[in-house]
């Protein structure tokens, strides 16, 4: 499934990226995270979408399939997020925790 990802920039001595997943927001589940380089926003991106699909699966019981992405237009769009200033998204496999494979 494709994932949006909101990304801002810090450069405050060194640079860190904050990301944010926000198809996570409706579950009340931390969708956010940060890394040190470019190199590690796709990995670091990954882990948050796995880590938040086996929340979903184990402590609610719920499969990920109802997971929707309105898209980044959508979320760029969204003063929630007026601080990521940056687009883009990541395919992450979530077959793993869906229905079909429970």
């Amino acid at each position: 499934m494709f994932f949006s990802v909101g990304i801002a920039i810090h450069n405050e001595g060194e640079t860190a990226y904050s990301l944010v997943v926000p198809a996570f927001s409706t579950f009340n589940i931390c969708y956010s995270s940060a890394c040190d380089t470019q190199e590690d926003i796709g990995p670091t991106v990954r882990n948050i979408v796995l880590l938040c699909c086996e929340w979903m699966h184990n402590e609610e019981g719920v499969s990920p399939d109802i997971i929707t992405d309105a898209g980044y237009l959508t979320y760029a769009a969204d003063p929630e997020y007026k601080d990521y200033e940056h687009w883009l998204l990541v395919d992450v496999d979530i077959s793993g925790y869906t229905a079909s494979n429970a």
